[in-house]
């Protein structure tokens, strides 16, 4: 048993983190142990992409901005290609997954997602042709990092929290699978 009668079985079931003190610890020292976590669902495995494309476009306006120009494009592509791909897994994977289990035809809140995928790809290729062609691309870029704001606030936000509680453990394990496969 630890301090105030848990013991660290016990602290361990309720998600909380057991205290351990091991012999020879200084007076007072608390050695953790984290409980181990369920599979990250739909939301935190998308809200991490959002993250990572966010920063590479972030990485691709600095660098043109400092006027390296091939590392600006470098980052751009990989940024565009990872977006293009992330659009793509929602609309074939996800929004099918969401208007299955929540009983919502596809004109419902995944058709907006689906007309906003359509008009950031727009933007991104507006955006590939002002950087190909050497023209300035501030008004582009900053038009394009509002758009994915916005649009990622709403599905991180509303969507893919509500997918996760609609979804069974089994449903939301294949569309975490199928949200981590590699495609081309």
């Amino acid at each position: 048993m630890t301090r105030g009668g848990t013991t660290a079985r016990g602290a361990r079931s309720l998600g909380r983190r057991a205290p351990h003190v091991g012999v020879g610890s200084p007076p007072g020292a608390r050695l953790h142990t984290l409980v181990p976590r369920t599979p990250p669902g739909v939301a935190e495995i998308i809200g991490s992409e959002n993250g990572h494309l966010a920063a590479l476009f972030q990485r691709a306006r600095e660098a043109r901005a400092q006027g390296r120009l091939t590392e600006a494009w470098a980052c751009f592509d990989r940024f565009r290609r990872g977006l293009l791909r992330h659009m793509r897994v929602e609309e074939e994977l996800v929004f099918p997954a969401f208007e299955i289990r929540a009983g919502l035809p596809s004109t419902g809140p995944t058709a907006t997602m689906r007309t906003e995928h359509r008009d950031i790809r727009n933007r991104l290729e507006q955006l590939a042709l002002a950087l190909d062609e050497g023209y300035e691309a501030s008004e582009l870029e900053h038009s394009l990092a509002h758009m994915l704001a916005e649009h990622n606030r709403r599905e991180e936000a509303i969507l893919y929290p509500v997918l996760d509680r609609l979804l069974s453990a089994d449903e939301g394990d294949m569309l975490a699978a199928g949200l981590r496969a590699p495609r081309s």
